[in-house]
C-alpha cells in the first residue's frame, strides 16, 4: 500500500505507538541496506517477523510516497516505514547520494578500502594487529576464540550464551527494569539475531540454529524481571522463532534430528510455561519430524495433551489451546498420509471455530467448490452468536467461492458486503475491478460510499478515496468534519497553490480549529510546542498572514499564560 507522507517532518506521520515502534527498530538495527537511488527514491529492508521492503519515493519538497509490504500497511502507514523515514531523517543526504554516485563510477566504498589493506597485511602482521586489539578489548578475545573452537566460523552454544548472559547480567541484578531502560543493554542481543538473519542467507544452518536456540532459552526467563511493555523482549523472541520456523521448513539433512531433539526437550521445559510457546515448539517438531520413532513421539504428546484440556470445555484457554494443538495433529496425520484420520478428527471437533475452517481449506484445497458454499454459509449461521467477529472469515470464503464459480453480481455482492464489515483499501479495490468503468461513478456514490460510513474505520479510509479519486471538495469536507493534525498533514498538498485544488484559507481554517482546540484543552509546554510547531507549518503551507494574525489573537486571549508567550518567543513568533 502506498502512502503520501510529509518528508519534511517524518515523526509527525505516525501515532506516538507506530512512531515509538519504528524509533525502536532503527535502533534495535532491524534497518538494512538504506540506499539511495541518486535521483529520488530511498530504499531499504527492515527485519521485522518477517523482511519487509520499504521504498520511500521524494513528489516534491515536503511529501513523500511511501510503501511496505507488510500487513498493517494495508490500512496505515507502519512501523517498518516509520523505521526507515527516521533513519532517513539521520542521514547526511548530499553525503550518501555522493556515496552512490561513487559506487556506481567504480570508486568503491570504506568496506571495500578495508577489505583490501586486511588483504595487503601479511599473516605476522595480522596477528600482531589481532592481538593488540584484543588487549584493548576483551570481548574480541572471546569471540576470536569462541570461533577458532568452534570450527564453523561462529561461537557455538556457550560463546552465544555469554554473550547474551553478558548483556542481561545488569538488568537482571537490579532485579526488575523497565523495558525502555533494558533496551539500551538488548543492542547485543538483536545484534545476534542480525548474524543469524545473513547466516540464513549464507546456509549457515548450525549457527543460526545455536543463536536463536540460546536467544530462547535465555530471553523467555528475563520476562520476569524486564517490564516488556514495548515489546523488545517480545521482538527478540518473535524474530527468533521466525527464524527457527524458516529452518525448520527447509530439507535440512545434518541438523535436523539435533533441532527435533531440541523442539521436543523445549516442550517439557518449565521456562515456557505459562507462554504460548509450547505450540511453536510442536509445530517446528511435526515440520521437523520423519522417522516413525519421531512421529509417534510427537503423536504421544498431542494425545496426551487433547486428552488433559478436554476436561476443561468450558475454560476458554483450554479451547484455545486444543485448537491450536488439533491443527497440529491434522497436520501430522496429513504429513503421514492419513487423510481419513484427519478428516475424523476434524469432524469430531467441529464446533470450535479453527477446526471447522480447517474443513473448509481442506475442502477447498480438494477443489470441493461447493463443498466450501454449504460450510461456509452453515457456518455463519451456526457462529453467528458464539463468534460474530468471525463473518467475515466465512465471508470471504463465500467471496472465493463466487470468484471460483465466475459470479460477477454474487462476487460484487460479497466483496460490498466484506467493505463493510471489515473496510480496506484492498476491499475497496477489489470492487473497483469488478464495476465497468463507466457505471464506477454511480456505484462509488450509492453502494460504496454508504457501505463506508458504516462504521468507524470505514470513515477513516474515506479521505485516502477521495484523494485517490479526486474528489477534492469531499476530501476538503472531510477534513473539515473532524479536524485533526494527522489528516491535514497528510492531505493538504493537494489544496497548496500547487495542489490540484488550492483551498489555502479552507487549510488553514483546520490549522486554527485544531490549535485553538489544543490550548482549550491543555496548559502544559509540551502541548505549548506542539502548538508552535503547528504554527510552523501553517506558514509553511503559505498562509502567513492569517498565521501571524492569529498568533497576535492567542497572545491576547493567553496574556495570562506566561509559559505559552516564553515559548511563542523561542520558536520566532
Amino acid at each position: 500500500m502506498s502512502f503520501h507522507l510529509n518528508g519534511k517532518s517524518p515523526e509527525a506521520n505516525f501515532p506516538t505507538a507506530i512512531l515509538e515502534r519504528g524509533i525502536n527498530y532503527l535502533f534495535q538495527g532491524r534497518v538494512d541496506g538504506l540506499s539511495f537511488d541518486g535521483d529520488t527514491t530511498w530504499t531499504a529492508t527492515v527485519h521485522g517477523s518477517m523482511r519487509y521492503s520499504i521504498r520511500i519515493q521524494q513528489l516534491d519538497n515536503n511529501v513523500v510516497r511511501a510503501d511496505c509490504n507488510c500487513p498493517y500497511a494495508d490500512n496505515a502507514p507502519c512501523k517498518h516505514i516509520a523505521a526507515v523515514m527516521m533513519a532517513i531523517a539521520e542521514e547526511d543526504h548530499a553525503g550518501v547520494k555522493e556515496q552512490s554516485a561513487g559506487e556506481e563510477n567504480g570508486s568503491g566504498s570504506k568496506k571495500d578500502d578495508f577489505t583490501v589493506l586486511l588483504e595487503s597485511a601479511t599473516k605476522k602482521e595480522l596477528i600482531g594487529y589481532i592481538k593488540k586489539a584484543a588487549e584493548r578489548n576483551s570481548t574480541i578475545e572471546d569471540q576470536l576464540s569462541g570461533m577458532i573452537k568452534a570450527g564453523t566460523g561462529g561461537l557455538g552454544k556457550p560463546g552465544y550464551r555469554k554473550i547474551v548472559k553478558k548483556a542481561l547480567a545488569p538488568v537482571r541484578r537490579k532485579g526488575m527494569m523497565y523495558g525502555s531502560e533494558a533496551r539500551r543493554y538488548l543492542v547485543p542481543v538483536y545484534e545476534l539475531l542480525g548474524q543469524a538473519e545473513k547466516m540464513k542467507q549464507s546456509g549457515s544452518t548450525r549457527d543460526l540454529l545455536d543463536i536463536c536456540q540460546v536467544i530462547m532459552e535465555e530471553m523467555v526467563p528475563a520476562l520476569q524481571f524486564i517490564d516488556d511493555s514495548n515489546a523488545d523482549v517480545g521482538d527478540s523472541l518473535r524474530w527468533a522463532t521466525g527464524l527457527l520456523f524458516e529452518i525448520a521448513e527447509r530439507p535440512l539433512k545434518k541438523n535436523r534430528a539435533p533441532f527435533f531433539k531440541w523442539c521436543l526437550k523445549s516442550l517439557d521445559d518449565k521456562r515456557y510455561k505459562g507462554w504460548d510457546f509450547e505450540e511453536d515448539f510442536l509445530a517446528m517438531a511435526v515440520s521437523l519430524a520423519q522417522t516413525d520413532t519421531q512421529v509417534e513421539k510427537i503423536r504421544s504428546f498431542m494425545d496426551e495433551k487433547v486428552h488433559s484440556l478436554e476436561k476443561s470445555p468450558d475454560d476458554w484457554s483450554s479451547r484455545y489451546h486444543l485448537q491450536k494443538t488439533l491443527m497440529q495433529k491434522d497436520r501430522l496425520l496429513r504429513k503421514t498420509g492419513d487423510d481419513a484420520g484427519a478428516d475424523a478428527l476434524l469432524e469430531r471437533y467441529h464446533y470450535l471455530t479453527g477446526v471447522y475452517e480447517r474443513r473448509i481449506e481442506t475442502a477447498w484445497e480438494r477443489g470441493e467448490v461447493s463443498r466450501v458454499k454449504q460450510l461456509a454459509e452453515a457456518a455463519i449461521e451456526k457462529f453467528e452468536k458464539q463468534a460474530p467477529g468471525l463473518r467475515k472469515t466465512w465471508s470471504e470464503w463465500l467471496l472465493k467461492v463466487a470468484e471460483k464459480q465466475g459470479s460477477p453480481d454474487e462476487m460484487l455482492t460479497r466483496a460490498l458486503g466484506l467493505l463493510a464489515e471489515d473496510p480496506t483499501m484492498a476491499r475497496y479495490g477489489k470492487i473497483k475491478t469488478l464495476v465497468a468503468e463507466d457505471e464506477w461513478k454511480v456505484y462509488l456514490q450509492e453502494k460504496v460510499l454508504p457501505a463506508l460510513r458504516l462504521g468507524y474505520l470505514g470513515r477513516r479510509l474515506l479521505p485516502e478515496i477521495f484523494a485517490l479519486e479526486e474528489m477534492w471538495q469531499e476530501l476538503l469536507a472531510e477534513l473539515k468534519r473532524g479536524p485533526n493534525i494527522y489528516d491535514l498533514e497528510q492531505y493538504q498538498h493537494h489544496f497548496s497553490d500547487r495542489g490540484e485544488f488550492p483551498a489555502v484559507e479552507d487549510i488553514f481554517e483546520i490549522y486554527e480549529s485544531v490549535i485553538w482546540e489544543a490550548l482549550a484543552k491543555r496548559a502544559d509546554r509540551k502541548n505549548y510546542r506542539n502548538v508552535c510547531r503547528m504554527l510552523k507549518k501553517a506558514i509553511a503551507f503559505g498562509a502567513v498572514g492569517q498565521t501571524e494574525k492569529l498568533i497576535r489573537e492567542i497572545r491576547d486571549r493567553y496574556s495570562n499564560r506566561p509559559s505559552l508567550l516564553e515559548e511563542l518567543q523561542n520558536y520566532g513568533f
